[in-house]
């Protein structure tokens, strides 16, 4: 699949999954720029042409800056330790941080959003669904923050 032009955000691509999501959009000729926390391991970035933003997931302001401009969004970062000290801070990474992610998006007009969520402490306290208002260029976006049907998992 193709997506019409614009820029790509991808969240968590200083990990794993989330540089290989901006591998495959770079590969198929996207625009992609990146959240990365000030000061964090880029090495899955070397090599990369992404643009970066700064910011986290705690960070309400640098989210609205990242996604400002977009017009695909790849929510992708997660804080999926199996244990911290404080688990509110878990909270307002994981649940918070997505809420306030999503609102920016749907304040910035973005059009599709591919959100990928770890079954993991606070995933029943993210939304279900977040439903946008027209975004000025005739767009309706709908965010759906449900886990897949069973019936996806096999499907290639």
């Amino acid at each position: 699949m193709s997506l019409a032009p614009g820029i790509c955000l991808v969240t968590g691509a200083t990990w794993f999954v989330g540089s290989a999501v901006a591998r495959a959009l770079l590969l198929k000729g996207n625009q992609v720029r990146v959240l990365a926390r000030p000061g964090g391991d880029r090495r899955n970035l070397g090599g990369l042409s992404v643009e970066i933003s700064e910011g986290a997931m705690e960070d309400a302001p640098s989210l609205a800056r990242a996604v400002a401009g977009c017009r695909y969004l790849f929510h992708v970062a997660a804080d999926y330790r199996l244990w911290v000290p404080d688990p509110a801070a878990m909270f307002r990474a994981n649940v918070d941080g997505t809420r306030e992610l999503m609102q920016a998006a749907l304040t910035a007009g973005v059009e599709g959003i591919v959100y990928r969520r770890r079954r993991r402490r606070n995933a029943d306290r993210i939304p279900a669904r977040l439903a946008s208002t027209p975004t000025g260029n005739s767009t309706t976006a709908r965010w759906c923050c449900q886990p897949a049907p069973p019936s996806c998992a096999s499907q290639k």
